[in-house]
């Protein structure tokens, strides 16, 4: 049985290259990953909530907390705040409104998860206060540096790049990548 889920696997993978190879394929060297454009995405959005959920959440984790934490990244990039900062040109608008959209949400959910579910509920709250607390970190980081490589921005707010990346794509932010050094900058 393993090797037919194998031999199945290798014919699609097989099949893929194949038609790639027919048609060809045209890359458009891009220097700069646009998390504003790439979070609209589904992929992207739901990959970015699980790196949080991931990070932020205890172990036994619940599937009513991905599903809080999916609304809230549902929100912060549909949001019609989020539409307008797309459009705007004021430096930075995209990441803050992002990262205070997240604050807010992740509050207010910590709030509700001690009110209705009460003592029980605090571990589960306390994950949605951390992530609010961490973005309000890198709002704060973000309004002193236009732009920033990884380690600095680990160093400069004590938060472990393994919690930084998925909000820093959450809310937008534009990642130059080709060349070295690579860095994070709030979209202008």
């Amino acid at each position: 049985m393993n090797d037919d889920i194998i031999w199945e696997t290798q014919k699609s993978i097989e099949y893929t290259i194949n038609e790639i190879a027919n048609r060809g394929w045209v890359d458009n060297r891009l220097e700069v990953d646009r998390f504003a454009e790439l979070r609209k995405d589904r992929r992207i959005r739901e990959a970015q909530a699980a790196a949080l959920y991931e990070q932020y959440f205890l172990p036994e984790r619940h599937e009513f907390e991905w599903q809080v934490l999916s609304e809230i990244a549902i929100a912060i990039v549909t949001s019609p705040v989020m539409k307008f900062a797309a459009v705007s040109v004021a430096g930075g608008v995209i990441g803050n409104a992002a990262y205070d959209m997240l604050k807010t949400m992740c509050s207010n959910a910590a709030s509700k998860f001690e009110e209705k579910l009460g003592e029980k509920a605090r571990e589960r709250a306390a994950s949605f206060r951390q992530l609010a607390a961490d973005a309000e970190t890198l709002k704060s980081f973000f309004s002193k540096n236009h732009k920033a490589r990884i380690g600095e921005i680990e160093q400069s707010t004590g938060l472990p790049r393994e919690k930084i990346y998925p909000l820093m794509k959450l809310a937008g932010l534009n990642h130059y990548r080709r060349d070295n050094p690579c860095y994070w900058e709030m979209p202008q």
